[in-house]
């Protein structure tokens, strides 16, 4: 997912950016756990105060964006990429999420 959006920062390099960047967040704290060799609970938890806001947000963005971006350009190809690879993402977090807003839309 990240190669794909890493891609289309020629075309489009705010939208894409602003992926790029949420994931960076995501790798930020799972780097955080490795180094504090959580445990299982402990994971759970930095994962819901800190990952599971910047998933659901990066999930409506995602759906937001997919109809409105052009259907070939390379940010369309990363996202519908996302979207097929998304399944397990959420499950690893809890997290249920319905999607209608963008990426800065409410939590």
């Amino acid at each position: 997912m990240r190669r794909k959006l890493h891609e289309a920062r020629d075309q489009s390099p705010k939208l894409s950016g602003c992926f790029l960047r949420q994931i960076q967040h995501l790798y930020r704290v799972e780097s955080r756990l490795r180094e504090k060799k959580a445990g299982a609970n402990q994971r759970a938890a930095l994962r819901a105060a800190e990952s599971r806001m910047v998933v659901q947000r990066f999930h409506r963005a995602l759906v937001h964006l997919r109809s409105k971006v052009l259907p070939k350009s390379l940010l369309r190809i990363a996202i519908s990429y996302a979207m097929g690879r998304w399944v397990g993402m959420p499950v690893d977090l809890d997290v249920s999420v319905t999607c209608s807003a963008g990426m800065h839309g409410g939590a």
